[in-house]
């Protein structure tokens, strides 16, 4: 009877273990979704493009300017998603996002002018740059550990899954719709379909239990933990885990003077790491790539248009190929070997790329230099550039490093897309890719020589790494001071010059050598007195 009690508690626990994990999946996932929204936009927008130029009369400036500014503004959402989150609640704050994207989206697709589709842009931007921060917070909150980084990565991989799906949407509108204004209405339009979606699921959705507790709403979020994790005393252990860290938050908290000017170096050297990394990631010129992909493969003598909407198809699954190769090796072979790997990879595909605008080479190689380029660019920059930022950033200024390393990263993503244009009629194609590759081939610089691995480490043993070495350099630049001000008190001393030494002194005092040498000189200095009185 005992026997059988056990057996029947082992397998309740069992169900509710696998039940627990099912609502936690069905949350990373959902909340994933929002990556889409900025995917789909950055792979629809590749078809849509030559559309709205033709009928909205765009000049290639403005064209730049529509391209480009989602991600401009997407930077300042951003940096506002946090507070929201933190006001309002990570399931809200979702459904903001969602909502801004909506009316964004419904804007532009009902644009008749250039002003009306930027509008459009500016306001899909903000919906997807606060979606783009809330979500992996929603995630790793709402996750257990053994689980986190993988569920984690699944925003990047929704990213590339969004970009597949926007150009494989807008080649199939080039094919099933006649008229070209219908055309790319329709493939903005589908755009609401995503955050819908999101919609309709938040619902069911938990908020996360550290945003309840941080609101001392405790019963709601032992509740929430007990249905994520499945074990009522599992779920208390947790709890008391939260309550601890949000203490030790609360103790150490920083304002955003000490992440824009650090003054200790175990903060200053993740967060110069961390803005390295996002600036990187988007100098490589890939987000043009992706952008840009048709009109690249027209000039270089692609004229079909459904042989470049395939091509640009082509490109976004070697890009989506990379990142689950990424996700499923990171923690196996390790961060720093897929950088570096990644940035050479993307260097030498990046030269042949411009070699072959320059030389005049067939399409056909220049599109499987771009499909190499973003499977290499997604192995590594593309994929764990947020994961290891999300690693080195310490606890006291993490929230705000990493909306600052995302404010960047979204910054030059849209500085590229807003200027490739113009530097292409400024350089030429291949001179824009060589730039493209010098920029990844520096890169590689910083991620073999100055990155730290932080695979299988503890983000406490990640930050003892730069306490540690922080420590060190202290302790240098120490010996170093003291060196140096004993170098100069031996200069001071060279410059006053020796004291005078006595005859006696210097050739040892009493002694008939010192004796006669002290007569000797008295007769000189006698000698000289009885000159004078002559």
């Amino acid at each position: 009877m005992d026997y059988q009690t056990v057996e029947h508690e082992s397998f309740l626990m069992v169900a509710a273990h696998r039940k627990s994990r099912r609502l936690v999946y069905l949350c990373g996932f959902v909340a994933s979704l929002t990556s889409i929204l900025l995917g789909y936009d950055v792979g629809v927008m590749s078809v849509a493009r030559k559309y709205v130029d033709m009928q909205l009369s765009l000049t290639s400036v403005q064209s730049e300017v529509i391209m480009g500014s989602l991600n401009l503004v997407a930077a300042l959402g951003g940096l506002i998603a946090g507070k929201t989150a933190d006001r309002f609640g990570r399931n809200r704050a979702i459904a903001l996002a969602c909502l801004i994207f909506l009316t964004g989206s419904a804007c532009m697709t009902l644009a008749w002018n250039f002003r009306v589709l930027l509008v459009g842009r500016i306001i899909t931007g903000l919906g997807v740059g606060c979606g783009f921060v809330i979500a992996p917070v929603y995630i790793a909150e709402i996750t257990p550990p053994e689980i986190r980084g993988l569920m984690v990565s699944l925003t990047d991989v929704c990213i590339n899954v969004g970009i597949v799906l926007g150009s494989v949407v807008g080649f199939f509108c080039e094919l099933t719709i006649a008229d070209d204004d219908a055309k790319w209405r329709v493939m903005l339009g589908l755009g609401t379909i995503p955050p819908v979606i999101i919609l309709s699921f938040l619902r069911c959705l938990p908020e996360s239990p550290r945003w309840l507790l941080l609101q001392d709403r405790v019963p709601e979020a032992r509740h929430v933990l007990k249905r994520i994790v499945g074990h009522e005393q599992e779920a208390e252990r947790e709890l008391v885990a939260i309550e601890e860290a949000i203490q030790m938050e609360r103790d150490v908290t920083t304002d955003w003077s000490e992440v824009l000017c650090p003054r200790h170096r175990a903060i200053l050297l993740p967060v110069l790491m961390g803005l390295a990394l996002g600036f990187f990631q988007q100098s490589s010129g890939s987000e043009a790539a992706v952008y840009y992909s048709p009109q690249i493969l027209a000039e270089a003598g692609m004229s079909s248009t459904a042989h470049q909407s395939l091509g640009n198809i082509a490109i976004c699954l070697c890009k989506f190929a990379g990142e689950i190769v990424a996700m499923l090796s990171m923690d196996r072979v390790g961060r720093k070997p897929l950088f570096v790997s990644s940035a050479l990879g993307s260097g030498f595909f990046l030269v042949l790329a411009g070699a072959s605008f320059q030389y005049s080479l067939p399409p056909s190689l220049l599109m499987t230099s771009l499909c190499l380029f973003m499977a290499f660019f997604s192995v590594g920059m593309g994929a764990i550039t947020f994961v290891v930022a999300s690693e080195i950033f310490p606890l006291p200024v993490r929230g705000k490093a990493m909306a600052l390393a995302v404010f960047v990263n979204r910054l030059l993503s849209g500085i590229v897309a807003l200027t490739f244009l113009s530097l292409v009629d400024a350089v030429t194609y291949a001179n824009t890719f060589y730039l493209f590759a010098v920029i990844s081939f520096i890169s590689t610089i910083f991620y073999a020589g100055f990155l730290p691995e932080t695979m299988g480490k503890t983000l406490e043993e990640i930050s003892i790494l730069f306490e540690k070495e922080s420590a060190e350099h202290e302790a240098h630049v120490r010996h170093a001071e003291e060196a140096m001000q004993r170098r100069l008190a031996a200069s001071d001393e060279l410059r006053r010059g020796p004291a005078p030494i006595s005859p006696l002194r210097a050739f040892g005092g009493e002694g008939a050598a010192s004796a006669s040498i002290a007569g000797q000189y008295q007769s000189t200095e006698h000698g000289k007195i009885n000159e004078a009185h002559a």
